[in-house]
């Protein structure tokens, strides 16, 4: 609905849009100082039984300095998503329904960093947190910042991988991911486009996941683990645990993942994860 490309200092404030046939917004082509603010932007989800949302994204913005502020956001795929060459975004007070989550990637060459969501809200979402890429589309996402965050019936909170065009039927994939299916996830020679997620941060976040599904999955390739990532005041309750795949650093502080009983809150394999209590 509208398409920006190489562009200097964008304001777009105020508007609402609603429906459009693909994305609502997209900026690209390595456009910089870019302010979103104010804006109603309103789609079917894809869960919609008659007429379901497709690649309906609110806001696809890459580039470098990025203001999205004071949206209120339900569509049917990604509330926000960003590919690589973008860098410094600051996403605050915002108001997350229906769609795919607040995303990165699934293309993530030239790489992402310096990324901070602060101050929004999620409700019915199908994923709160998505950072998602695949062997051949991948780059270096870093230094993100997910702070004081309320998450309600969301499918997934936290979602982390690097197999995202592999997973096809992702969703289901995803939710009912073992450790045993994940140590069988075949290795590969690294390259120039490998995935690579470090240092990211979830800070003061409670969430509630929908019905039957889990409560987060950070999953990395078994050639290139995910590293240094911090959950600190994590609250979470979901049906199926938090599962911790070919990960390294993995810190829960003051963290809490709760499911129902004889249900271990936390699913691992082949993750160094330390858990260090009130």
């Amino acid at each position: 609905m509208i398409a920006l490309s190489a562009c200097d200092r964008i304001l777009i404030e105020n508007v609402t849009l609603s429906n459009s046939p693909m994305f609502h917004i997209a900026i690209s082509g390595h456009s910089q100082d870019v302010t979103v603010r104010g804006l109603t932007i309103r789609a079917n989800p894809s869960t919609d039984p008659i007429h379901p949302g497709h690649n309906t994204d609110a806001c696809d913005v890459s580039g470098r300095n990025v203001l999205i502020e004071n949206c209120d956001v339900s569509v049917g795929d990604d509330n926000f998503t960003c590919g690589g060459g973008t860098s410094d975004v600051l996403i605050t007070n915002c108001t997350y329904g229906y769609g795919h989550g607040v995303s990165i990637g699934s293309g993530t060459a030239g790489g992402v960093s310096n990324i901070t969501v602060i101050n929004c809200t999620f409700n019915n979402t199908e994923s709160g947190i998505r950072i998602k890429s695949d062997r051949d589309r991948g780059g270096y996402v870093h230094n993100l910042s997910y702070l004081n965050l309320g998450m309600t019936n969301v499918g997934c909170p936290i979602l982390i991988y690097g197999e995202y065009m592999a997973t096809n039927r992702e969703y289901r994939l995803l939710n009912n991911l073992t450790p045993a299916i994940a140590a069988g996830y075949p290795r590969a020679a690294i390259g120039p486009r490998t995935p690579v997620y470090a240092d990211i941060t979830f800070s003061n976040i409670t969430a509630t996941a929908q019905s039957g599904r889990r409560a987060g999955l950070i999953w990395g390739l078994p050639e290139m683990a995910v590293t240094n990532v911090l959950l600190e005041r994590v609250n979470i309750t979901a049906d199926k645990p938090f599962g911790i795949y070919d990960a390294q650093g993995v810190r829960l502080v003051d963290t809490k993942i709760i499911t129902p009983g004889g249900v271990n809150p936390i699913s691992s394999t082949n993750a160094q994860i330390t858990i260090t209590p009130p």
